[in-house]
């Protein structure tokens, strides 16, 4: 194997990609950082993605391997992030909703908020998909439909945790855009988030329990 040469393609390749992104995220006014790693690329991604707020998977319906990325099983990635994991899939612009998965913890909240400004931003629908008992969704669904500042929820469902496996359809039904999600039911159902990308064709976006939520989880 010619070294030498190697480095100076990984160079080339590294010198391409930083254009291409420093040239998008001007767009949003953000200054992109750079590193450099060396080591194994498994090991460097996971370390990366357990400390960074946004991790972006672009995905395509068609591509084949949708239980890992790069090596790392999809979900178990999505139950260690403290931040988002978000699987931006090729079909962004077909769905014609938000869909929501809201199981009344603190994460959920933050899910909400997220699929908020999302509806908002894209001028889209809410559904809501509860998940819990049904005195407890009863209970959110009263409390989420009075929150005037948020966008109008178009439809509500229900699902006992045991029925996760059914989420696939109603999101189906709901011809979502995207899917935002609490990433802790991975550790509820184990690939969940797998079983999603490999039945959908919406981005799916899982959202962590961020420092606080995690470190006061902890102590419990």
């Amino acid at each position: 194997m010619d070294t030498a040469r190697l480095e100076r393609q990984m160079h080339a390749q590294r010198v391409r990609v930083e254009r291409m992104l420093t040239g998008a995220m001007s767009r949003f006014s953000v200054q992109p950082e750079f590193k450099v790693t060396r080591g194994r690329v498994r090991d460097e991604l996971r370390r990366e993605a357990q400390s960074a707020d946004l991790v972006v998977v672009g995905r395509s319906p068609s591509q084949a391997g949708a239980r890992c990325w790069m090596g790392i099983r999809l979900g178990s990635l999505a139950a260690e992030i403290n931040g988002i994991l978000a699987f931006v899939q090729d079909a962004w612009l077909t769905g014609k909703s938000v869909a929501l998965v809201y199981d009344g913890t603190e994460c959920a909240s933050r899910c909400l908020a997220l699929a908020q400004r999302i509806a908002a931003n894209e001028n889209l629908p809410m559904v809501a998909v509860l998940v819990g008992n049904p005195r407890d969704c009863s209970r959110w669904q009263a409390a989420l439909g009075s929150d005037s500042a948020a966008p109008r929820v178009r439809q509500w469902h229900g699902l006992e945790t045991p029925r996760l496996g059914d989420l696939p359809d109603v999101v189906r039904a709901a011809n979502a855009r995207v899917i935002v999600l609490p990433g802790h039911l991975e550790k509820q159902r184990p690939e969940l988030i797998e079983s999603l990308l490999r039945q959908l064709e919406c981005s799916i976006v899982a959202v962590g329990e961020g420092p606080e939520t995690a470190a006061t989880a902890h102590r419990r």
